[in-house]
C-alpha cells in the first residue's frame, strides 16, 4: 500500500483510518471490531496511538488556521458594517463619503466552556475541558482552548518512582475543573485582541467569575450581554423550586405558559429599557386577568371573554401567593432591564459543544482524545 514520510514510513490506510476513528468518537477497540467485521488485518493498539498523536498534530495546525481565517473575515465583516453606517451619516462638501476604517476594529463574540465528563450540578470533577471564541458576524470559530489536568504518562512514571519517559505531554492545567472556564475566557480574549483587534462585546452565560477575570486582564471597555437561552433556564429554575410551594406549577403546561410570557416581553422589546421594564410590570397582573395596564399585544383587552388557551381549563390564574413569589420574580428583572434588553447567543458554542461530544462521547473516558488537540 502507499505510504508516506518516505519508503519506510506509516502506511496512508492506518492513518486515515485513525483519522476516521477519531471522526466518528471512536477508540482502538471500535476500530478492531470493524476490520474484523470486514475480515481484514487490523491495527495494533499501539500503532493506532502513533497515528493518533500524528493525525493530532495537523488536526490543531488545521485548527488554528481556521481560526485565523475566521478572526479576519470577523474584522472584515465589522469594518465594513460600520463603513456602512458611517455612509449613511457623513459626507465631505464635495457629497464624497468619508468613512475610515477604525482602529483598532471591535468586535463582537460569543463565549461558552465544555467538559468531556457530565456534571452532576453539585459536583465537576472533568479531567479535560474545552472552549471557543466564535464571532458574532461570521459565526466561526475565533479561537479554542483545551485544558488538560491529567497526562498518563507523566501518572504512570510517578507510580513506578521513575522519570517520565520523552513525550509530548498534554498535561497544562493544575487547578480545579470549575476554574477553567474563566482561565480560558481569559486565554481566548488575549488570542484575539491585537493591535487591530479588540474584544468588545461579549455574549456568554450569567457566570460573573468568568467576566470579572476578562475585564480584570483584557480592561473595562468589554460590554457583557447575557445570553436568551440562559435567561430562559434560569426562568425555568426558579419555575421549579416554586412548585414545591406552588402545585400549580408541578403542571408543565403552566410552566411552559409563564415563561413564555417573560421572555415574550423580553424579546419584544430588546434595545429599550425602559420599554423592557414597563413591559415586565404588566406580565404577572396579565395572567392574573387584570389587563388595565397592558398594550396592544394584548387581546384580552378588548375582548374581556378571551379564554387563555395555554393555561389548564383555559382561565387565568388565582393563587395570590403564587402572584406573590411571581411579583417578586418580575422585580428581579425589572431591575436588570438595562442588561436584559441587550441580549446575545451563545447557540453557536453550545452547537459547538454538542459536535465535541459526538467526537469524544461522555460516557467514554475522553482523555487521550480530547487531549490531542492541546496546542503545543
Amino acid at each position: 500500500g502507499k505510504r508516506h514520510g518516505g519508503p519506510n514510513g506509516p502506511f496512508d490506510v492506518n492513518t486515515k483510518a485513525t483519522l476516521g476513528m477519531i471522526n466518528i468518537g471512536g477508540g482502538a477497540t471500535h476500530v478492531r471490531a470493524f476490520t474484523a467485521a470486514l475480515n481484514i488485518p487490523s491495527m495494533h493498539h499501539k500503532t493506532i496511538k502513533k497515528r493518533e498523536n500524528e493525525v493530532g498534530k495537523k488536526l490543531v495546525e488545521v485548527a488554528e488556521q481556521s481560526c485565523l481565517d475566521a478572526l479576519q473575515e470577523e474584522k472584515d465583516k465589522t469594518v465594513e458594517e460600520k463603513m456602512q453606517q458611517d455612509q449613511q451619516t457623513s459626507a465631505d462638501p464635495q457629497g464624497e463619503k468619508n468613512t475610515p476604517v477604525p482602529q483598532p476594529v471591535n468586535i463582537g463574540a460569543s463565549f461558552d466552556a465544555g467538559w468531556s465528563t457530565r456534571g452532576s450540578g453539585r459536583q465537576y470533577n472533568s479531567d479535560t475541558g474545552h472552549a471557543v471564541l466564535i464571532g458574532n458576524k461570521s459565526r466561526k470559530c475565533l479561537s479554542f482552548s483545551v485544558k488538560s489536568k491529567r497526562c498518563r504518562i507523566c501518572e504512570n512514571a510517578d507510580r513506578r518512582q521513575k522519570k517520565p519517559k520523552r513525550h509530548s505531554c498534554h498535561k497544562n492545567w493544575s487547578g480545579s475543573s470549575k476554574s477553567m472556564e474563566p482561565a480560558m475566557g481569559v486565554e481566548l480574549v488575549g488570542k484575539v485582541k491585537s493591535d487591530d483587534c479588540h474584544v468588545q462585546e461579549f455574549t456568554m452565560d450569567n457566570d460573573s467569575i468568568t467576566i470579572s477575570k476578562i475585564i480584570e486582564a483584557h480592561g473595562s471597555n468589554i460590554v457583557k450581554k447575557s445570553d436568551t437561552n440562559h435567561v430562559k433556564k434560569n426562568i425555568n429554575t426558579v419555575l421549579y423550586k416554586l412548585n414545591t410551594v406552588h402545585k400549580e406549577l408541578r403542571n408543565s403546561t403552566t410552566c411552559n405558559y409563564i415563561r413564555r410570557q417573560f421572555m415574550y416581553a423580553i424579546k419584544q422589546n430588546q434595545e429599550n429599557p425602559q420599554k423592557l421594564e414597563e413591559r415586565l410590570s404588566q406580565v404577572v397582573p396579565h395572567m392574573y386577568d387584570d389587563h388595565s395596564n397592558c398594550g396592544s399585544w394584548c387581546k384580552h383587552r378588548d375582548n374581556p371573554n378571551q379564554k387563555y388557551m395555554y393555561l389548564p381549563y383555559k382561565k387565568p390564574l388565582s393563587n395570590p401567593k403564587l402572584r406573590q413569589d411571581l411579583e417578586k420574580l418580575a422585580d428581579q428583572y425589572k431591575a436588570k432591564a438595562a442588561q436584559l434588553a441587550y441580549l446575545g447567543s451563545s447557540q453557536a458554542n453550545e452547537s459547538f459543544n454538542n459536535t465535541v461530544s459526538s467526537k469524544a462521547p461522555k460516557n467514554r473516558y475522553p482523555l487521550a482524545k480530547i487531549s490531542l488537540l492541546v496546542p503545543k
